[in-house]
């Protein structure tokens, strides 16, 4: 957390330093994408793929027409376990 704060406040000094993981729920998920991003946490493919599920994840939250079948979901779930859960919880059991 304190390398997170330290290399975000580096780029944006409008950033309040979290004091713990709840204060990182105050930013919003594509601005820290943004921030993990800016910081070489992710690169640009990844951002894009995780901004993309995210957009997925917004649709499918509220009530509309969007249909979506069992691919589209294991893909959304497999990009998240690649690239999140495997990566950066380690000791996860998340196993693809």
């Amino acid at each position: 957390l304190d390398t997170f704060n330290s290399r975000v406040m580096k780029i944006d000094d409008k950033w309040k330093p979290a004091k713990n993981l709840d204060d990182l729920s105050l930013m919003k998920e594509s601005h820290f994408l943004d921030r993990l991003e800016n910081i070489s946490m992710i690169g640009k493919d990844v951002k894009s793929q995780l901004n993309d599920a995210l957009t997925l994840r917004n649709s499918c939250s509220h009530p509309n027409s969007l249909k979506i079948n069992e691919l589209k979901v294991a893909s959304h779930i497999e990009i998240l376990i690649e690239n999140v859960f495997q990566r950066f919880i380690p000791n996860s059991k998340v196993k693809i």
